[in-house]
């Protein structure tokens, strides 16, 4: 019974604001009318009025905005509570709506006003009107939009900036120090983030200078020893590397994403390259019982059907590279028929005073028993553009030191081939680029240790993160 009569009363409550809405409005008209000297129009009839309500609860339900808070008042008593929820749009679409809070995030200069661009195709010459185009109709048409965002708030609004934009400072926009100013003190509250820390004071207590501290998104001990994982791999090391927060979602938290076309892609090519060592090792050096370039596309096609692969975007194009790599693949192993290959091989590390669990892509090493063989090899193999450098990171780094570590008094033999075009090139390691490898390796081992995941904002690589709508920065 109890939500029966609390849909009942919501509904009282919303004919009630209704009535209330068309008699001010039947009073301004007849005031208007009565200035005018016009004969004042009679009350539409009962039918009409019933049309109207009718009318203005479809527009509600349309708009999601069924009088909660009315609703709310009126089932105090009820032990159920209502479920929040939190509606992402544009300023464009809020245009009318109004909410209990309203968050306006990102309220930088050249962000918020955005900064104006020339028009490719500007409008001919006595098209529009004059001042309707320009740089003065951007900035009242910006100033307007931002008008339209801080009235759309009933009861809070909370409007947030960052001093930097990725690896830029950033200015506040001038909108808000306008805002501002019209308000009284106690009106206002501001917060600050720092870190890992949200610190927040009220301007009418300045006096106090001991700011309020709020709890911290830092996860606690316990939890951390309970996740963490046992074995320190290689693929956590970069992770933390290229993002300590991310790592964190990704690794402590366990959330993932889907997996996207490319990973399939390179999974594909990975099963592709292992079913074709495994035929080749089965037709005893014949070159009739080896598998032909043609039958190399139709074992990648196979293993990208059985991933999944064409019901992803761009599958067509990812197929058809996925021809070419084979045939670069299958080119390569019938070249290397006197070498071993070991496709990925698990080695264990000792770095930074940790053992670090490392797969490497490729081992070649020539066939025990036949003389003349080349010293083995350690291959890094990934997709790039034709002729592009091999990039040097941790990775490359910890390939050099278990090269050494299993191959010790040889010349240090690191290799990257591009799958993409079949070059392979030398990877060459400095001693002081190797140096400022170990350095920065260190350090993420130490940040590691001590539990911290700070984020690592980029205007240009955040966007791409899986976490990038979950992530404080």
């Amino acid at each position: 019974a109890s939500p029966l009569l609390a849909d009942y009363l919501a509904f009282l409550q919303l004919a009630r604001r209704y009535d209330q809405q068309q008699e001010m409005l039947r009073r301004r008209l007849e005031q208007a009318a009565e200035e005018r000297g016009e004969q004042v129009a009679p009350p539409p009839k009962i039918q009409e009025q019933l049309k109207g309500f009718l009318d203005y609860l479809n527009v509600l339900t349309r708009l999601g905005q069924d009088g909660g808070d009315n609703r709310r008042q009126g089932t105090e008593e009820n032990s159920e509570e209502e479920p929040d929820i939190i509606r992402v749009m544009t300023v464009h679409a809020s245009k009318g709506l109004e909410f209990p809070v309203v968050y306006l995030p990102g309220l930088i200069q050249r962000n918020f006003p955005l900064q104006a661009h020339a028009n490719p195709a500007p409008t001919p010459v006595g098209m529009v009107p004059t001042g309707s185009e320009g740089k003065a109709a951007h900035e009242s048409g910006e100033s307007c939009l931002f008008y339209v965002g801080v009235t759309r708030a009933r009861d809070h609004l909370v409007l947030s900036y960052s001093e930097r934009n990725g690896k830029q400072k950033a200015r506040v926009t001038a909108y808000l120090d306008a805002l501002l100013a019209g308000l009284p003190p106690e009106r206002i509250t501001r917060l600050q983030w720092q870190g890992m820390i949200e610190e927040t004071s009220d301007l009418d207590e300045q006096d106090d200078d001991r700011p309020i501290s709020l709890p911290s998104t830092q996860p606690s001990k316990d939890f951390l020893d309970t996740v963490k994982p046992s074995t320190l791999k290689i693929s956590a090391i970069e992770g933390y590397q290229r993002c300590p927060r991310q790592y964190l979602y990704g690794t402590i938290y366990g959330f993932r994403s889907e997996e996207d076309a490319y990973q399939l892609f390179w999974q594909a090519t990975h099963n592709t390259l292992e079913t074709l060592q495994k035929h080749l090792a089965g037709s005893d050096g014949q070159e009739a019982n080896s598998p032909t370039v043609e039958d190399a596309q139709n074992i990648y096609s196979q293993h990208w059907q059985e991933l999944g692969g064409p019901a992803l975007p761009f599958a067509a194009v990812y197929e058809r590279h996925g021809h070419e790599v084979a045939m670069l693949i299958h080119s390569k192993l019938l070249e290397s028929r006197d070498t071993n290959w070991k496709l990925r091989h698990d080695v264990t590390v000792e770095a930074a005073g940790k053992t670090i669990h490392l797969t490497v892509d490729r081992v070649e090493a020539a066939i025990a028993g036949k003389p003349g063989g080349t010293p083995a090899r350690f291959v890094r193999a990934r997709f790039a553009k034709r002729k592009e450098k091999p990039s040097i990171g941790t990775r490359e780094l910890l390939y050099a030191q278990a090269y050494r570590q299993f191959h010790t008094g040889q010349n240090l033999e690191l290799h990257f081939h591009n799958l993409s075009t079949g070059e392979i090139f030398p990877i060459t390691l400095t001693a002081k680029k190797e140096q400022s490898l170990y350095d920065d390796l260190e350090l993420s081992i130490q940040g590691l240790e001590r539990n911290e995941f700070p984020a690592k904002p980029d205007s240009f690589l955040c966007p791409t993160c899986p976490f990038f709508f979950i992530c404080p920065a």
